[in-house]
């Protein structure tokens, strides 16, 4: 049982074997406060579990199409 985002418990189905750690994909961004928040959140949340950064790139400029 883990607590969300709302401080609200939930039920953990499934999941990997328990030899194996979780593993929890957190996405960031450019927004620097909020990718912090999102990592603390994730750390906090997921103790014993890995943490895979992902990170997005979105381009302010896009190529035009031929």
């Amino acid at each position: 049982e883990r607590r969300n985002r709302m401080g609200e418990n939930r039920e953990i189905a499934g999941g990997p074997p328990s030899d194996q750690p979780e593993r929890v994909y957190v996405a960031l961004g450019k927004c620097f406060k909020k990718n912090v928040k999102n990592l603390k959140w994730s750390i906090r949340n997921f103790p014993d579990g890995t943490i895979v950064i992902l990170h997005v790139h979105d381009p302010q400029e896009r190529p035009a199409a031929p």
